[in-house]
């Protein structure tokens, strides 16, 4: 089954290069400001930005109160307003959203690390890595990849515990790891009965902190 979504994900990117019209999708990420200095290099200096999209999607609304929504993670319906610019209009909100990701921990070589997958209920769940940020949007149901090329599986599993599936690593005791950049998104779906698509989450981005940095037990 990793297989063929993992297939599926490529046919989207593949897909979202053909785009020409420009179309609602959705992502799911936290809302946040755009540092001043990012804001006069843009072709539409915005606002506001999705946490760890490294500049691919920035958003402003006409409709909706972005300000309200700072901090919080969510699930954007929106459309890009000029194809040359990654600005997008929000046109709508589902809070809380449908999946989520949660990464707790000191990620620094040789501390331990979770990442939590949600909701809960008997689900199953996925996770991918990237060294980079992307965007390919797949349906306003499913969500938006929001990791660059190339990414790779990173771990899978079922879970029914109430606040979702629990993943925990170990970072490598590597100092040529310290400062790597990582994207790490999730996918869940309901299994059981009736089985339903999977729906992408929000996307969680570290850069790899030296083992001098004390470990936090994880706590998520």
């Amino acid at each position: 089954m990793l297989r063929v979504f993992l297939a599926s994900v490529l046919l989207a990117v593949s897909l979202s290069a053909q785009i020409v019209a420009p179309k609602p999708l959705s992502v799911t990420g936290v809302v946040e400001l755009v540092p001043s200095p990012l804001s006069s290099i843009l072709c539409a200096p915005p606002e506001y930005r999705l946490a760890c999209s490294g500049g691919v999607f920035f958003i402003q609304s006409g409709s909706v109160d972005l300000s309200a929504l700072l901090g919080q993670n969510v699930k954007l319906v929106a459309t890009q307003i000029d194809p040359a610019c990654p600005l997008f209009e929000v046109t709508s909100v589902v809070s809380p959203p449908p999946v989520f990701l949660e990464l707790c921990g000191t990620p620094a070589v040789g501390c331990p690390v979770r990442l939590r997958s949600g909701p809960g209920g008997i689900s199953q769940h996925l996770l991918w890595a990237s060294g980079s940020p992307g965007l390919f949007p797949f349906s306003v149901k499913r969500g938006s990849l929001l990791l660059g090329m190339p990414f790779f599986a990173l771990a899978s599993g079922v879970g029914g515990g109430v606040e979702g599936l629990a993943f925990e690593f170990v970072l490598p005791s590597d100092p040529t790891l310290v400062g790597l950049p990582l994207w790490v998104q999730n996918a869940r779906r309901d299994v059981g009965p009736i089985t339903g698509p999977f729906i992408l989450g929000n996307a969680v981005c570290f850069s790899i902190l030296p083992g001098a940095v004390p470990c936090v037990m994880p706590d998520c």
